[in-house]
């Protein structure tokens, strides 16, 4: 997937939500616009939990290969036998 437009997130972008990712891959998104967040953005007091998820080889022209985060809260949940990888993102 690719995000071309201002507002980024190859493959999600979240503005004033929450949004919760359990279990999750992105793989070779990118965000070619203005903002970044190959994977995802998150934009204007969002909130976005990640459990046990996934990040590879996202890019972004501009910010945060894998994610990209303004004004928001960024949760990274570990739990036993679980955890997120973030790998070769740009």
């Amino acid at each position: 997937n690719t995000a071309t437009g201002i507002g980024g997130g190859g493959g999600i972008s979240n503005t004033a939500g929450l949004l919760n990712l359990i279990n999750t891959s992105f793989t070779e998104n990118s965000a070619t616009g203005l903002v970044g967040g190959g994977a995802i953005s998150v934009f204007g007091n969002s909130i976005l939990n990640i459990v046990n998820s996934s990040f590879e080889r996202n890019s972004a022209v501009s910010d945060g290969g894998a994610i990209f985060n303004e004004g928001s809260t960024l949760n990274l949940i570990a739990t036993a036998g679980n955890q997120t990888i973030f790998t070769g993102n740009s």
